[in-house]
């Protein structure tokens, strides 16, 4: 996950926002699309210099992570 993570990151201009919603995985990594993350995986944009400013889990009949990230206006 931490190359996508970083691919994703490096994509959110400065002062931009990242809005991301994915399906909950609770077992064992998807071979094909779509990928759903664990609450690790979807926190991991905050590593690549995304900051973090809601994470929850949703159920509107399918459990998903709904985020949002910003980046800083300058990165350093």
């Amino acid at each position: 996950m931490s190359l996508r993570a970083e691919a994703v990151a490096g994509l959110v201009a400065p002062g931009g926002t990242l809005l991301a919603v994915e399906n909950v995985r609770t077992g064992p990594l998807s071979q094909r699309p779509p990928w759903a993350f664990t609450r690790a995986e979807i926190g991991s944009f905050a590593e690549h210099g995304l900051d973090p400013v809601a994470i929850e889990q949703v159920d509107d009949g399918i459990p998903r992570w709904r985020a949002e990230f910003s980046a800083a206006r300058i990165r350093t």
